[in-house]
């Protein structure tokens, strides 16, 4: 039977994210053509607060860029698909396309793309304000797609997408969100970041809820979701997916960078998620060691190459690893298949914090979501039910959420745009390139790419698209700049498909020169020898040379990473001048630092680079233990093996301190290590196995050390041979001169297959206990039986006051006695004399053979004692095999 699981009211409502209600006379301000304002950014400087700005979709707003601090502003973009603002080389305040200082900010339907920057962090939205709502938006080919400063605020992200955002230096992401309140994101598709993470947030609490974030086939994003100091984060109902192109193996990171003041918690739950992992290798969870609270990791799938999570302490519950049987992972379809082992394997997730932990939506491509109902007899594991979704969107939905249920082709440009620097007529420059990417679910039937407009003939385009592109796929386009002219030159390039809005199209344009400058820059690169961390090095030079006809124009010269510069070259060189760059390195952290020399300039190919890179002195030990483990063969208990090696290897930079080196368990070790290990050396440490008991025996192998980790661990693995001794009953009731017999058990441990010797000791007087065989030699798994007899002796028939009667003479003066009564009972006196004369042999044979017993007649031995006696006794049967001595006792009473 169905049922619905509660909706997580405080995630669905639009107060989430504090925004102040608009004042009753807020006015409507229209942008667009023909419109009050022809610009956004006019629009939002006449603008009061709680004003809302309507821009018209239809129209150019590139290179409008602009930074306000009205408060209580609602901007969306009106007449169908999303109005588009590029920054087409243009930046507010050196941070990006538009810098939010006001509070309480709703932007919706609005596309952002080209952002960039001098220090590589130029936003499509840079917010420095307080609480701020995004709705079906779009960041592509920024720097950075949003960038925040800390604060106490809450944002909201919903029903968006973000895409190829990342200046490619690992330090600008899809999404960055700084150390704020709360952050909210739902409902959207983050993929193809570069370099960078897919999502980054460092506020105190985190709601990722009913998201796709995802490398695909051309992504080289680091984590898909970073949370590097940590907080009260769930991670609930998402498609996450690393790519084979990614630069970190790591799909979810938590607060590896320690953390924070304004983040007092350090609660982390990830649950009904589907995580794949393309790479083949790596760690779905990564969870820093300061983190002691146990992450909560239930109901998910995770599929593709690696571990879990590197918490040892984590929670985890109905978590499917390997082949979950996925409709089509290849185009990044993770519904369950109807024999998907991840249908009804899951349990209900409980609450994290107070909050419910069920999933009551689940993700529709591109950037929607659906209600999920729980169709089976129990929650399905991941992000997907088996026919659990209904198809009702959640609210505040655009009216396009959903629309790839019915199959459709949908282009997408990135960039919308090329522009080429100065070019000198009759020159080509270097190519550039549009990826045209097929983001609907059916495929895209393309009928031609082609380059019209008014200076057509000055681009060139090749392509790799063909006729047809399949649902998720993607092709480039690839355009030179041939000016035939001198001065702006522009065309368009448009693609005939059949999806909506055909011909897609984008801007071309660039600028012929009869003269152009050329830009060298000499050496190429600079190698910094070894340097104290925090402190600067000598400088090392660059020269930059004009070697055009024409001024070379230059926009701004930087330096990455750990180098920083200073320069004589101004804002221009002169045709055929030089100038000097000197680059200093003061690193940062240990081991090798890399960076780059930028000189953006008017010149083909700008901008101009030269690789820097230089050595950290503070360098790191890195510890490893060869073999990983050591497994010894059968050993006798309480006998030292052959000793086994493992080596100590410092791969790392500096010193390896060495604090203490123990093992566990049956083994022992001796070391050749002393207290420090230098760097790229390496020492040995013999272990030896001596068994204190039979079978499996277990231990490790611990190596103390100043590393990060600071403890090395190495498992150890023995079997201890030794044998066992049972008997079949344990005890036995008889009368003297009676024999019992039983079974002595022979059991080897661990393939014990040496001789073991057997005896029995403890007998009573007058009684053997005899073991037979006397010797047995196990085949290590078989149980070896023996036969164990003890026999016992009668006791003799004692007059009293007489000496003992031999065995039979009794018998024998009885039957003289009863001869003897037989004479006076016979009544005839012949009959009388011949009974006496019978009876008087009969009584004169029996008293010699009597006798004669009694003495020695026929030379037997008589008893040498009266029997064994009455009693309880304790015997025991010993086995014996080399220093191993194994018992067993067994009572007998004798009556």
């Amino acid at each position: 039977m169905k049922r619905k699981y509660s909706v997580l009211l405080g995630l669905l409502a639009m107060g989430a994210c504090g925004a102040v209600a608009p004042k009753a006379s807020a006015n409507t301000l229209q942008v667009g053509p023909g419109k009050q304002y022809t610009a956004p950014c006019a629009a939002i400087a006449a603008a009061s607060a709680g004003d809302t700005i309507q821009i018209d979709t239809s129209g150019n707003y590139a290179g409008d860029v602009c930074q306000w601090s009205t408060s209580n502003l609602t901007l969306i973009g009106v007449g169908g698909g999303r109005a588009v603002i590029n920054a087409a080389g243009q930046n507010s305040e050196g941070k990006g396309i538009w810098v939010i200082d006001g509070n309480n900010t709703t932007v919706q339907n609005i596309e952002f793309a080209g952002a960039t920057v001098p220090d590589m962090n130029g936003a499509g939205i840079r917010a420095e304000g307080n609480n701020l709502a995004i709705r079906n938006c779009y960041f592509h080919d920024n720097q950075d797609g949003i960038l925040t400063n800390a604060g106490n605020s809450t944002i909201l992200i919903e029903f968006s997408e973000f895409y190829r955002n990342g200046a490619g230096d690992g330090q600008s992401h899809n999404l960055y969100i700084g150390n704020i309140a709360k952050l909210i994101f739902r409902y959207n598709y983050s993929h193809g970041a570069i370099v960078g993470h897919l999502l980054k947030s460092r506020a105190a609490e985190n709601d990722i809820f009913y998201n796709r974030l995802s490398d695909e086939t051309t992504g080289t994003a680091s984590y898909d979701i970073d949370l590097p100091n940590g907080g009260l984060s769930y991670v609930v109902g998402n498609l996450v997916e690393k790519g084979p192109l990614a630069e970190n193996s790591a799909l979810v990171s938590y607060q590896e960078e320690g953390a924070a003041a304004g983040n007092p918690d350090h609660e982390l739950f990830v649950v009904n998620n589907t995580m794949v992992n393309d790479l083949g290798h790596g760690t779905f969870v990564v969870v820093d060691g300061s983190v002691s609270v146990p992450a909560v990791i239930k109901n998910n799938i995770f599929q593709g190459g690696g571990t879990i999570t590197t918490q040892s302490s984590a929670v985890k519950a109905n978590n499917f690893t390997g082949n979950a049987d996925l409709v089509s992972p290849s185009t990044y379809d993770y519904h369950l298949l109807a024999d998907s082992p991840a249908i009804d394997a899951g349990a209900d997730p409980g609450q994290g914090a107070g909050v419910s932990l069920t999933p009551i939506y689940q993700y529709v491509q591109p950037s929607c979501a659906e209600v999920r109902t729980t169709t089976g007899s129990a929650i399905d594991i991941g992000a997907y039910e088996f026919n659990g979704g209904n198809g009702v969107p959640p609210p505040n939905a655009p009216p396009t959420c959903g629309a790839s249920a019915t199959p459709a082709p949908a282009v997408s440009f990135s960039p919308t745009s090329l522009t080429f620097g100065v070019q000198t007529i009759g020159t080509t420059s270097a190519t550039q390139s549009i990826l045209l990417t097929n983001t609907g679910n059916a495929a895209l039937t393309i009928s031609g790419v082609t380059v019209s407009g008014a200076d057509s003939g000055d681009f060139q385009q090749t392509n790799g698209c063909g006729s047809s592109l399949a649902a998720g796929a993607n092709c480039s386009i690839v355009v030179s700049f041939t000016p035939s002219l001198s001065g702006g030159r522009s065309a368009t390039i448009s693609v005939s498909d059949n999806a909506t809005g055909s011909p897609q199209t984008a801007g071309l344009s660039g600028t012929g020169a009869a003269s152009a400058p050329t830009a060298t820059l000499a050496p190429a690169s600079l190698t910094f020898a070894s340097q104290a961390l925090g402190t600067a090095s000598a400088s090392q030079g660059i020269t930059l040379t004009n070697s055009g006809n024409a001024t070379l124009n230059i926009s701004s010269i930087t330096a990455s990473g750990d180098f920083a510069q200073t320069n004589n070259c101004g804002s221009s060189l002169s045709a055929s001048a030089h100038c000097a760059v000197s680059v200093t390195f003061t690193p940062t952290a240990g081991g090798t630092r890399t960076g780059t020399l930028r000189v953006t300039d008017d010149a083909g190919g700008s901008p101009q680079s030269a690789t820097l890179t230089g050595t950290g002195a503070g360098g790191a030990p890195s510890p490893s233990l060869s073999p990983t483990g050591l497994t010894f063969s059968g050993q006798l208990v309480g006998v030292s093996g052959a000793a086994q090696a493992v080596k100590l290897s410092n791969g790392g930079n500096a010193a390896l301190n060495i604090s203490g080196i123990s093992v566990s368990g049956d083994f022992s070790q001796t070391n050749t290590c002393g207290a420090s290990l230098a760097a790229g050396a390496n020492c040995s440490i013999n272990v030896t196995f001596k068994p204190t008991a039979g079978g499996t025996r277990s231990g490790s192998l611990s190596v103390t050390d100043n590393a990060s980790p600071s403890t090395q661990l190495l498992t150890l693995t023995g079997t201890g041979m030794d044998f066992s001794v049972s008997i079949s009953s344990g005890s036995s009731t008889l009368n003297a001169g009676q024999a019992t017999n039983f079974t002595l058990a022979v059991t080897p441990d661990g393939g014990f297959n040496q001789q073991v010797s057997l005896s029995c000791s403890g007998a009573p007087a007058d009684s053997v206990c005899s073991v037979t065989p006397g010797q047995v030699t196990p085949n290590g798994s078989s149980v070896s039986s023996v036969s164990v007899s003890i026999t016992t002796t009668a006791r003799s028939v004692m007059i009293p006051g007489f000496p003992s009667i031999p065995p039979g003479l009794g018998l024998r003066i009885l039957l003289a006695l009863l001869c003897v009564a037989m004479l006076f009972h016979v009544s005839t006196r012949r009959t009388r004399r011949l009974a006496f004369v019978f009876c008087a042999a009969l009584i004169v044979a029996g008293i010699s053979n009597g006798c004669a017993g009694a003495v020695s007649g026929n030379g037997a031995k008589p008893p040498t004692g009266a029997g064994t006696p009455a009693g309880s006794y304790t015997l025991t049967l010993k086995g014996s095999s080399g220093n191993l001595t194994h018992t067993a006792t067994f009572t007998m009473k004798v009556n």
